[in-house]
């Protein structure tokens, strides 16, 4: 296996970032929206689960079906790489890395929207993300549509989208 050296496979920038991810102390991000996870030998499952916590995705499996294949990442429409391996002096004990990257296929505007029309816009996109189990990007979704609402002085909008992200 080869050394992990921290460059994002995707855009090739050198990581040297550390996340904050109380729940695995070896993570990092790449500003491309790439995260790198690492554990001990043996204990790799701990790098899905701190994958799915870290994405808000719920997997609907276990055991091998979960740790094995990870084929049914693309079902979540995340890509991921082996990164190698790193020792860890303070910790005495070698880490395998892998890096994952979500690309949610967001619909692009056509044009240029009136403020109304990306209220809409952002709420259908909310909407898409949590009927694809995208959670984390359906909040994000649901969050920049409550800003623009409140912005437009619609405190009634704002506060159904708040209740639909609530729901999530």
């Amino acid at each position: 296996m080869r050394d992990f050296t921290g460059a994002c496979p995707w855009c090739g920038l050198d990581i040297d970032v550390w996340s904050e991810n109380p729940r695995l102390p070896w993570s990092r991000r790449c500003s491309c929206g790439a995260i790198a996870l690492g554990a001990p030998e043996g204990e790799q499952n701990w790098v899905i689960d701190a994958m799915a916590l870290y994405y808000a995705i719920s997997p609907g499996r276990e055991g091998a079906a979960l740790y094995g294949d990870l084929a049914w990442l693309a079902e979540f429409y995340i890509k991921t790489e082996e990164g190698g391996r790193s020792f860890d002096a303070s910790a005495k004990k070698d880490v395998f890395w892998r890096w994952f990257k979500r690309e949610l296929p967001w619909e692009r505007p056509t044009g240029p929207m009136t403020n109304e029309e990306r209220l809409a816009w952002l709420e259908s996109q909310g909407e898409a993300f949590r009927g694809r189990r995208a959670f984390r990007e359906a909040r994000e979704a649901f969050e920049e549509a409550i800003v623009l609402a409140r912005g437009l002085g619609w405190e009634d909008k704002a506060g159904k989208l708040e209740k639909r992200l609530k729901q999530l």
